[in-house]
């Protein structure tokens, strides 16, 4: 073999697989041109000019006490005005810096550049992102690596520590595989059906039409749904999960320690994905570095919010990972409630709790001595709704719809206590939006401002079917983080089993939803017991428990031996927002250095 001839064997392939790479590399779809074009400009979800970091110093500028960073998901799923009204804070106080498709380098250069270099010192640091890019190490795009390099200073060793002077290109090149593959089916397909329509025609014009021809309404999917499926393709994931570093080799020790060093308080919050998303999708991550994630965090001494494990709707989400206003609103103020738990309060009404950094759902412990009111007309007469529903008209009880409930319950959720029974028996879901009841079925139901929406639960058609149906009231009387009292109703409530401390004075608060017009007469009771001893009584016009009341003890008493009655003697539907035991100071600072 010449010379020339074994460099041309050397030298060919290496120019192919060249080619290859660069081919690969110069893949775009319309979404990746989007975010290039828009790469180190958006500033929560909003393009904020050329300079995002002067867009970033000048919020700071306001000195918060609380800065949120993270992706996409922080800007969509958390409310600073939710957020801050939690926390008992001014909204000003409250400051997001959420960058599109950041991992935990960015969030790491955020707050050390524009952070603590700025000389800010908040009290709180909120890291909010999936896992995946939590754990990521390095962008996987353009836009991501141009959102990183504006944040950095001329002297990275963190950064370039972990990173080095990686190939950017070449990553982009390895991500883009899936696209290549996407674009030449697309390609193939619009070939085959311009020529079968005879003319040139664009790829936007095609899909629309293919979409149109193959809708779900006009394919007939009944021998789809009868078979037995053999393989099922996993789901497009943001990160290979088998890529994702150990949590200690990525940023999270750095982003930990960075805030501890400068006095911060540091949460990272896992938030959950709505329930449309496809099993294997989604914020996918190994079981052994899921697991290490709240031992490390722990370790450096921040706090893992795992919240993947709340109850969520679809009706809460704009798609299968970001959440809509109503569900930001949800989410932001039960973050709140858990951030912000204060050691000189028990919550008797407390539906969400933390252990380990882990989501607990958590039932107050009530009683009532008899059954709840019956609602006038109880059985109404059905008619027929879209989506194989039916509704009922309520106009009477319009005063505890949804949509007032929306910003009258603790958590900011729909918690109409309104429950359509079928064959007497409350259908399984409600508090969800209408059209989610129109969508799924399913015994949904969902209350209106003049009427009730519902499905069968076994997708039956309510109107005519073979079951009956009738309004009644929630007999759990259930409000998300409060609690129904209706007219003429009872209840006792004690702590937790697992409160502990001496109690000085019981704090209520509730709102008056309106009345039933029955003449009750009376007013609101509430007592304070320990066995069958009254240790305080206040008796009250629903309309002042907007303001928090008091009820002082004449001395401390345990929390396990104490139990509160409220009494409702009136007409009205009242909500209780908040009921807790208040500690003594001593029993305070004791839990405020265990936590």
């Amino acid at each position: 073999m010449t010379p020339l001839a074994a460099l041309l064997a050397v030298i060919g392939p290496l120019a192919v697989a060249w080619s290859g790479l660069g081919a690969l590399e110069r893949v775009r779809t319309f979404d990746d041109a989007r975010q290039e074009q828009n790469a180190g400009r958006v500033l929560n979800g909003q393009v904020v000019g050329d300079d995002v970091v002067a867009a970033m110093d000048q919020a700071l500028d306001r000195e918060p006490k609380v800065v949120i960073l993270g992706n996409s998901l922080s800007n969509t799923d958390l409310s600073e005005q939710q957020l801050a009204r939690g926390l008992g804070l001014p909204v000003a106080d409250v400051v997001k810096l959420s960058v599109p498709n950041s991992m935990a380098a960015h969030w790491y250069a955020i707050l050390e550049n524009r952070v603590y270099a700025a000389g800010h010192r908040p009290a709180l640091v909120i890291v909010l992102s999936d896992l995946q890019s939590l754990l990521a190490l390095t962008p996987r795009s353009e836009a991501s690596h141009v959102n990183l390099a504006v944040q950095l200073g001329p002297d990275e060793p963190v950064v370039d520590a972990k990173l080095g002077h990686r190939w950017w290109w070449l990553e982009r090149a390895r991500g883009n595989r899936t696209h290549a593959r996407d674009l030449a089916v697309r390609r193939f397909r619009d070939t085959l059906v311009s020529s079968t329509w005879g003319e040139p025609t664009d790829a936007r014009t095609i899909g629309a039409a293919l979409s149109r021809t193959f809708a779900d309404d006009r394919v007939d999917n009944r021998l789809h749904q009868r078979v037995i499926p053999v393989f099922s393709g996993r789901q497009e994931v943001a990160f290979d999960p088998g890529e994702l570093a150990p949590p200690a080799d990525g940023f999270l020790p750095e982003i930990a320690e960075l805030a501890r060093s400068h006095g911060t308080r540091l949460a990272f919050v896992r938030p959950p994905m709505s329930p449309l998303l496809p099993e294997g999708a989604g914020d996918v991550v190994p079981p052994d570095l899921e697991e290490a994630v709240p031992l490390l965090v722990a370790a450096h001494g921040a706090e893992w919010v795992d919240l993947t494990g709340l109850p969520v709707t679809p009706s809460q989400f704009q798609n299968v990972d970001h959440m809509d206003a109503e569900g930001a609103r949800r989410f932001s103020r039960i973050l709140a409630q858990l951030l912000s738990t204060r050691p000189d309060r028990i919550e008797l009404l407390a539906a969400h709790a933390l252990v380990d950094g882990g989501y607990r759902e958590q039932r107050p412990s009530v009683s009532f001595p008899r059954r709840p009111l019956r609602l006038a007309r109880p059985r109404r007469t059905a008619t027929e709704a879209r989506g194989g529903a039916a509704s009922m008209e309520t106009p009477d009880l319009a005063a505890l719809a949804d949509a007032v409930t929306l910003d009258r319950s603790p958590l900011g959720t729909r918690c109409s206590p309104i429950r359509v029974a079928e064959d007497g028996l409350p259908l399984p879901v409600h508090g969800v939006a209408c059209e989610e009841v129109f969508r799924f079925g399913d015994g949904r139901s969902c209350h209106a401002p003049d009427r009730v929406f519902f499905a069968s639960s076994d997708g039956t058609a309510p109107v005519g079917g073979r079951h009956t149906y009738e309004l009644v009231l929630d007999p759990e009387r259930a409000c998300e983080g409060g609690l129904w009292s209706y007219p003429g109703d009872d209840a006792s409530l004690a702590a937790p089993p697992t409160a502990r401390g001496s109690v000085t004075a019981v704090a209520v608060r509730a709102v008056d939803v309106g009345s039933t017009a029955r003449g009750g007469t009376g007013g609101v009771l509430v007592q304070v017991l320990r066995g069958e001893r009254v240790l305080a009584r206040r008796e009250a016009d629903p309309s002042e428990l907007d303001a928090e009341l008091r009820l002082d003890l004449p001395s401390p008493v345990d929390a396990r031996d104490l139990t509160v009655e409220i009494a409702n003697a009136t007409d009205h539907f009242v909500l209780w927002q908040g009921i807790a035991y208040l500690l003594d100071e001593v029993d305070s600072n004791r839990q405020e250095e265990e936590r």
